[in-house]
């Protein structure tokens, strides 16, 4: 008997273990924000559909390294608490214009910036040439 629920319990065991393994290809196409093309003032579009889609990141226009535009600061709508610059880090933007930073004459490139809220500045990931 003891042989008989020992034998059963691993047979158990081995089809549990079996079913996890199985695996079910799977596709899926996800959209936020909708599937036409975005709204330029649109703040993300993501799609993803296998041989097309992406991410849009915000287009703003920074102006200096150490503010956040306007357009981030004041959004429309307004939201219910002010927006704390400390809280944005890893905020990615595409910035739309090249500019001189007013402050310590930077040169501001055309590119893709992130937020540093240690800093409390933009930081260039990519420049776009």
């Amino acid at each position: 008997m003891k042989r008989l629920k020992l034998v059963l319990l691993v047979a158990a065991l081995l089809v549990t273990a079996n079913c996890s393994l199985v695996t079910v290809p799977a596709t899926a196409q996800v959209a936020i924000g909708g599937v036409d093309a975005p709204a330029v003032d649109s703040g993300i579009n993501l799609l993803l559909d296998g041989s097309k889609g992406g991410l849009l990141l915000p287009k703003v226009a920074i102006t200096s390294l150490t503010a956040l535009p306007d357009a981030i600061v004041n959004p429309t709508p307004a939201p219910d608490s002010p927006v704390d610059p400390a809280q944005l880090g890893g905020l990615l933007v595409y910035n739309t214009t090249a500019a001189v930073d007013s402050g310590s004459s930077a040169n501001i490139p055309v590119g893709v910036y992130y937020w540093d809220s240690v800093a409390l500045s933009w930081k260039l990931l990519a420049e776009v040439s």
